[in-house]
C-alpha cells in the first residue's frame, strides 16, 4: 500500500517537469488538466472491473493509470497501479478489491494535490 504520510506529488518529478516545461505555465496547465480528466475515467473503472471479475478490463485501465500517474510523479498510485495490473495479468483478483478502494482513495490525493497546482499555474 502507499504511504499516506508521503506527498501525493514526487517533489523531485514534479521539478523534472517543469524543467521540462521551462516556464510555459499553458503547457502545464494543459498537462495537468488532461491528467484531471483522463485519469478519473480510468479510476472510475476499477472497482466495476473487479466487482465483475474481468481481469482484462483492470489491466488495461490500471496500466494506463500506472504509466499517466508516474509521468507526473504521482509515484505512490503509480505503484498501486501497478500491483493490480499484475495481480489482473496473472488472472487473481484475490485481495482486489481492498487494494481498489485504496487506489481510488490514492487518487482523490492526488487530484486534490493537482488541482491545487493548476490554479496556482493558472493564477500565475
Amino acid at each position: 500500500m502507499t504511504d499516506f504520510c508521503a506527498p501525493a506529488i514526487d517533489d523531485a518529478a514534479w521539478a523534472s517537469l517543469e524543467a521540462i516545461a521551462d516556464g510555459d505555465d499553458e503547457f502545464m496547465a494543459t498537462l495537468i488538466q488532461q491528467y484531471l480528466d483522463d485519469s478519473q475515467v480510468l479510476v472510475d473503472w476499477i472497482l466495476p472491473s473487479i466487482e465483475r471479475g474481468s481481469a482484462s478490463d483492470l489491466e488495461r485501465s490500471t496500466h494506463t493509470l500506472k504509466s499517466a500517474s508516474a509521468n507526473l510523479g504521482a509515484v505512490g498510485l503509480a505503484h498501486m497501479c501497478e500491483t493490480l495490473c499484475r495481480m489482473a495479468r496473472a488472472g487473481s483478483l484475490d485481495g482486489a478489491v481492498g487494494l481498489g478502494q485504496a487506489t481510488v482513495t490514492e487518487h482523490e490525493r492526488v487530484r486534490a494535490d493537482l488541482e491545487a497546482r493548476l490554479q496556482k499555474v493558472q493564477a500565475a
